[in-house]
């Protein structure tokens, strides 16, 4: 105690010194409680369900092929109610299973809506999960009839967000569009019940509705191990059983099964993925940087500690003429470095409460069930983390005093202290720039591909561009189709005043498209190709730029002829050193990707009259995709973006645009589809990638 009241006193008389080596100490101890929080919310504590490592989520397996010489792809997803009844029926090993489904709906409030993720359940979901709500009930069996009036159960986030905690909300109800499609329909549920803040499954839910029967959607299936068999055994068993499901009709064949635990399909990532905070290697790497930067602070603070030693060499020498032992001075000065310590880790506790806020929000975490807290465990490491902070500021002034031992006796206190010092220093200034190099380097990679990324921009001209993902086709109207009701769109928005052009891309969603004779080349994902038609103008209205042959011309449109034009990577990959001006391009008709869907279109032929730059409509990081633009037509396409370039501040005609949206969708409207290209900036392209 009395050592702690003198170190108080000591660091009194010092504010500023006090002040910045506590506030080092608690942006370094700040910042690793906050990246730790995450790391332990994510690949260190299970799931917050009794015996999680029971729960497995089972997913049908399909091999298709997008041509008929092209290369073998797998495609994972749901199964029918039929297959999952089979699944419940022919196996033991698991003792409850039950179908998860998972839709986006659009929720009608207070003049606009709002995009929400619902789960379609069946009653046996909670009881799976051994979850209760907090409010109300859950899903009954009887939910689950054809004729039984829609019900809803919220999460715990949209209850609190969207009902401000209501206790009240019970028979509240929420009107929905089943989809985005010019075919959905809307459905009118009533709230039964909230569920705590730790049931989180599907992860980033707002709310479950009962799976009704006879659905004809896809789903997954939650299963339960049951107590004797092992996962091993299970999976044997539920293999063989899906041998003996008939191959799907159409491109899909030799339907398989894929068994994963619950945990590892919410946070597992593929080793493809990047070092995202999302991904367990990202996380991993960010842990390490802020503990490089804790232990720069840590012997940044242990230094300012050495030099302030200087002036108290009198001090130490007349408290050892006076008897002090080293161990009695060595343990005064551990006290002073554990008081800034203590401070240090004080704020740095209140910094990251701040920060673990900050990354519970981020979506790349919560959709896959992240959400960082700060807790009893988060607290307990931040503790011991700085109690190995004061051990370690406090030493580093001690090892000094050390060293000035027996071998320099016969040297004054100050001379022998002084020689102790400067070899300590010495150590820590290696360390120090040592750590200080590594952090560099790492910024120095990570700043190249920022600025990369920043030369390379979006490939168009985004000043005053402000782009939307399309308005819908009012339910019920069916005098217009999709074509032509995205011709009034675009003839609305170009009377806007301020609007110098409107232009719109439709995304058509097959499975790459090639040149004739060379299906390998085809693009094997969605982000490696963009097929997309395009109203007249569009590449001019953009600022693409013409490489090689013409635009599109008036005749192109009215005729709907079978021309292209390509991307300057895409020629590179299909044409290299040769003309690709006249060569021909294979598109595959729109294909969903299930394991019941067949094909029924045939492809298109289109003729290549011209090569632009590199637009990136849909992907910003990586390579530049193969883009392929073909003049927009009758057949509209399975997603539409409009971009509006304004002659001023695009944020000034968004009241036209919502007034003027409204009025053709007869429904509000959902303000997340549009914003300022301009405002919005790379970064924010980047994190929605």
């Amino acid at each position: 105690a009395l050592d702690f009241r003198h170190a108080l006193r000591t660091l009194q008389l010092a504010p500023g010194f006090t002040a910045v080596a506590a506030l080092s100490l608690a942006i370094g101890i700040g910042a690793t409680v906050t990246m730790y929080a995450v790391v332990d919310a994510a690949d260190i504590r299970g799931l917050p369900y009794p015996h999680a490592d029971r729960l497995f989520v089972i997913e049908g397996t399909s091999v298709y092929r997008t041509s008929p010489n092209g290369p073998d792809q797998t495609a994972t997803g749901g199964v029918s109610a039929a297959t999952a009844s089979m699944w419940r029926s022919s196996t033991h090993s698991f003792d409850v299973m039950t179908r998860v489904g998972y839709s986006g709906l659009s929720w009608s409030h207070d003049d606009e809506t709002e995009s929400v993720d619902i789960a379609s359940v069946g009653p046996e979901l909670f009881a799976l999960l051994g979850a209760t709500p907090m409010i109300g009930r859950t899903i009954a069996p009887s939910d689950t009839n054809a004729d039984a009036p829609g019900v809803v159960l919220l999460s715990y986030v949209f209850w609190h967000d969207r009902f401000g905690a209501d206790r009240n909300v019970i028979g509240r109800r929420l009107e929905v569009d089943t989809s985005d499609a010019v075919t959905a329909t809307r459905v009118t549920y009533t709230v039964i019940g909230v569920m705590p803040a730790d049931v989180d499954y599907p992860a980033a839910v707002s709310g479950w509705v009962a799976e009704r029967s006879g659905s004809r959607a896809l789903a997954r299936v939650l299963a339960r191990l049951g107590d004797g068999p092992s996962a091993d055994a299970a999976m044997t068993e539920l293999r063989a059983v899906a041998s003996r499901i008939p191959e799907p009709p159409g491109p899909f064949r030799t339907a398989g099964i894929r068994v994963t635990p619950l945990r590892a399909s919410l946070r597992s990532n593929g080793p493809t993925d990047m070092f995202t905070i999302d991904s367990a290697k990202g996380r991993a790497v960010r842990l390490a940087v802020v503990f490089f930067v804790l232990l720069i602070a840590m012997f940044n603070v242990g230094n300012l500690l050495l030099a302030r030693s200087a002036a108290r060499d009198n001090e130490m020498a007349v408290r050892r003429a006076l008897g002090a032992s080293r161990a009695r001075l060595s343990q005064q000065l551990l006290v002073e470095g554990g008081c800034i310590a203590l401070i240090g880790g004080s704020l740095g506790v209140a910094l990251a409460r701040w920060g673990i806020a900050v990354a519970a929000s981020f979506g790349t975490l919560s959709m896959r069930g992240i959400v960082p807290t700060l807790d009893a465990r988060v607290l307990a490491f931040a503790l011991v983390l700085t109690v190995v902070v004061a051990l370690g500021t406090g030493f580093i002034p001690v090892l000094s005093l050390a060293r000035a031992g027996a071998s320099e006796r016969n040297a004054s206190p100050r001379t022998s202290a002084g020689r102790a010092r400067t070899r300590v220093q010495g150590a820590l200034l290696v360390v120090e720039v040592g750590a200080a190099l590594t952090l560099l380097t790492g910024a120095g990679v990570l700043g190249k591909e920022l600025l990369r990324l920043e030369k390379q921009g979006f490939g168009f001209d985004a000043t005053n561009l402000t782009y939307f993902a399309g308005v819908h086709r009012p339910f019920g109207v069916a005098s217009m189709d999709g074509a032509q009701f995205r011709d009034e769109v675009l003839l609305r928005l170009g009377r806007i005043p301020g609007v110098s052009s409107v232009s719109v891309y439709e995304f058509f969603g097959n499975d790459g498209f090639y040149p004739v004779g060379e299906p390998a080349k085809a693009g094997h994902t969605l982000f490696d190709h963009q097929d997309v038609a395009v109203n007249a103008g569009f590449r001019k209205n953009l600022g693409i730029p013409l490489i090689r042959g013409r635009d599109f011309s008036a005749e192109d449109y009215a005729s709907t002829a079978p021309v292209a034009m390509v991307s300057s990577s895409t020629a590179a990959v299909f044409w290299p050193g040769e003309d690709p001006l006249g060569q021909q391009i294979i598109v595959p008709p729109p294909m969903r990707r299930g394991p019941r869907d067949t094909v029924k279109a045939e492809p298109l032929t289109v003729t290549v009259v011209g090569v632009i730059g590199n637009p990136r409509l849909g992907k910003v990081l990586g390579p530049p995709p193969m883009t392929l633009l073909r003049p927009s037509g009758a057949k509209a396409g399975v997603m539409a973006s409009y971009f509006v370039r304004t002659s001023g501040d695009p944020n000034l005609t968004l009241p036209a645009i919502r007034r003027v949206l409204h009025a053709l969708e007869q429904a509000p409207v959902d303000r997340s589809r549009y914003g300022s290209l301009q405002r919005r900036g790379i970064d924010k392209q980047l994190a929605e990638q």
